[in-house]
């Protein structure tokens, strides 16, 4: 017997599923779980909502509504939207929940301890008549790649990941003013000291020899230092060091360890039912909720 965790991407709560989401991710997921139980294997189905994206800020602010509300509603249509598929998460993990916090943390912290994660100096875009910094999708541009509409995030177009300190004509979302470049101190995640690592994982991996051959071909053109946090007031706080307090932890982290939360909430469940001596139903409608 083989266990396997089955983790599709988080959901942004800036909207309902539609067919598209159901179709790409999460009916595969669902199909690739109940195979692996009739075969006779322990699968489990863990997921959650990515609740601190700038995604949902713009939803609020268009409906003129609280950041807190917009996720809130949305979590529970994105849950309305699985039940009425009939795929039912193991573990549905809140990021806004006090646990995936914590756990969050905890990781970063690890990360610091064991010298991944520097702090340096950067640049941040920021709109002067909002008074605010912008992040992620609250920033367009043109991609300096190809010239394509993009925001801060990523180029849809030629898939380049994005600095703040290339994109060529920022503006700010929210009110459509120029953005200016504003210096920053911030964590950075050390990805070349994790390259060879990384590399010899690859060797080692089961994946199709053209898809090796890229992750290997990206390791030697593209690692380098991966920021971690940014000043956006929705998502994970960062409590130290003093320079970073204030600002909060990249969704490209936080949001994808919920994978991590929802794994360690799964094996809890396993001992403390093997504890009390219960058999353990091996598919269960459990969530985590809980705004933090």
């Amino acid at each position: 017997m083989r266990t396997y965790f089955i983790c599709p991407a988080p959901p942004c709560p800036n909207g309902k599923l539609h067919l598209g989401h159901i179709g790409g991710v999460y009916l595969p997921a669902d199909i690739f779980v109940r195979f692996q139980r009739m075969a006779g294997h322990r699968a489990y189905y863990i997921t959650g909502s990515d609740e601190h994206g700038t995604y949902t800020l713009e939803t609020a602010r268009k409906l003129g509504r609280s950041f807190s509300e917009v996720a809130e509603g949305y979590v529970h249509k994105i849950l309305e939207c699985l039940r009425a598929v009939q795929i039912t998460p193991d573990v549905f993990v809140r990021t806004s929940s006090a646990i995936h916090k914590g756990n969050a943390l905890a990781i970063f912290r690890e990360l610091q301890a064991a010298g991944y994660v520097d702090v340096r100096q950067g640049v941040q875009l920021y709109c002067e008549h909002c008074d605010e910094f912008a992040a992620d999708s609250l920033a367009t541009g043109r991609c300096p790649a190809c010239s394509s509409p993009c925001d801060s995030n990523l180029c849809e177009n030629c898939g380049l990941a994005l600095q703040h300190d290339t994109i060529r004509d920022a503006r700010h979302v929210t009110c459509g003013c120029n953005l200016v470049l504003r210096p920053i101190t911030q964590a950075v995640f050390d990805m070349p000291r994790l390259a060879h690592s990384l590399h010899e994982a690859i060797g080692e991996s089961v994946w199709p020899e053209p898809i090796r051959a890229k992750a290997r071909a990206w390791l030697l053109r593209e690692v380098r230092g991966l920021p971690m946090t940014r000043h956006f007031r929705h998502g994970v706080e960062v409590k130290q060091p003093d320079s970073l307090i204030g600002q909060t932890l990249l969704t490209w982290f936080e949001g994808l360890w919920c994978f991590d939360t929802g794994i360690r909430e799964q094996c809890a469940r396993r001992r403390s039912g093997r504890k009390r001596g219960v058999a353990r139903p091996e598919h269960r409608d459990s969530f985590l909720h809980g705004a933090g």
